[in-house]
């Protein structure tokens, strides 16, 4: 059993009140991780203090709502989490015919997944593999000896499809392009989101995808992290559904910070994250300094 400490904290600009979906909370549902505590606080530039409507959507991820006034917001969430590696079993490839009907949806294309376009490539390169964990390990291979992992080299629109052109992506898209490979041969397959710890830093915001073989099983395409350690906040068709901030409103990050601390209790091996701190967009003004991040005590 894996102990996750996470401590995220994200600081905003706004410059009109807009309404913000903050989808970083732990996932309880599924019951491979147990939420042991969490806690959210939301504080403007003012020192007051924002409360938001929690809720559940229906595939099972949890958010927070609320409304952003103009100016300066941090963001700080802290959860400690305990997760058991996951169990393969006897993994099986269904057909469609026999897959229940909850799972027909996660074998349809969606915005950033193309698997109808991907389809006849998905078949001429993997159709003829073994059916099961041998064919996800042959997509699995031949992304991570095509595509490249670089930082930069794509956006918030950029699609499978693209991705398999640029032959350059980040996490996300190596997700994004197997899932669409592996919807493209009916195998269901879900993206999922969270935390982990990376012995690269700095510490990120992870994506990886899983596939129903007879139950959901979790790969990671980058090979950045074992899969047992992902701290899952949620799963969906792709990005779109996952996204750890959506803003209807005007607004600019102003940084990022995670600090991740991973215990094996069974071994009790402990990774440490090293801290650091991303800054993105323009340069931290004083009103909003690392030091005033609000602190969190569970």
């Amino acid at each position: 059993m894996i102990e996750s400490e996470i401590e995220t904290r994200l600081g905003y600009t706004f410059h009109a009140r807009s309404h913000v979906r903050l989808a970083l909370l732990v996932r309880t549902e599924g019951g491979e991780q147990q939420l042991e505590r969490e806690a959210l606080e939301i504080v403007s530039e003012n020192g007051d203090h924002i409360f938001g409507h929690w809720f559940t959507d229906g595939i099972g991820n949890r958010s927070v709502r609320f409304s952003a006034p103009p100016g300066k917001l941090a963001v700080a969430y802290r959860a400690t989490v305990q997760s058991e590696p996951q169990t393969v079993g006897s993994p099986k490839e269904w057909q469609v015919n026999e897959l229940p009907n909850p799972l027909l949806q996660w074998i349809s294309p969606s915005r950033y997944c193309e698997s109808d376009l991907l389809g006849p490539i998905a078949m001429k390169m993997f159709g003829n593999t073994t059916p099961g964990i041998p064919r996800v390990q042959a997509i699995l291979g031949w992304v991570k000896n095509n595509i490249e992992y670089c930082v930069g080299s794509t956006n918030a629109n950029t699609r499978a499809s693209d991705v398999l052109q640029l032959r350059q992506g980040v996490c996300r898209d190596f997700a994004h392009l197997c899932v669409a490979f592996c919807r493209a041969l009916n195998l269901p397959t879900r993206f999922v989101s969270g935390y982990t710890y990376f012995d690269t830093p700095p510490q990120d915001f992870h994506a990886v995808f899983e596939v129903w073989l007879g139950r959901w099983i979790r790969f990671d395409p980058t090979g950045m992290a074992p899969v047992e350690r992902l701290v899952c906040t949620g799963v969906g068709e792709d990005a779109k559904n996952v996204a750890f901030m959506t803003c209807w409103g005007p607004m600019q990050m102003d940084y990022m910070r995670l600090d991740i601390t991973q215990t094996d209790l069974r071994t009790g091996d402990r990774l440490v994250g090293d801290n650091s701190t991303q800054i993105m967009g323009s340069e931290l003004g004083p009103e909003m300094s690392r030091e005033k991040v609000p602190s969190l005590r569970l």
